[in-house]
């Protein structure tokens, strides 16, 4: 995901946590919340099968 003010806000050290289904970055240390566009569908899905090398295994075995 992208965010230029998430970015330009988390610095070296603080604690982050992402939510790739909302597009929300929490910068758990200075509990300030960050937007991103969320990832597309198919992105989603390839990292749900362990990245790209797996899905398109997965896909070539079906």
């Amino acid at each position: 995901m992208e965010s230029a003010e998430a970015a330009a806000g988390i610095r070296d050290g603080d604690r982050v946590a992402v939510d790739a289904d909302t597009g929300t970055i929490t910068d758990l240390t200075t509990v300030e919340v960050y937007t991103a566009q969320p990832f597309p569908p198919f992105v989603k899905a390839i990292i749900e099968r362990g990245g790209l090398i797996e899905s398109v295994k997965d896909k070539v075995e079906k």
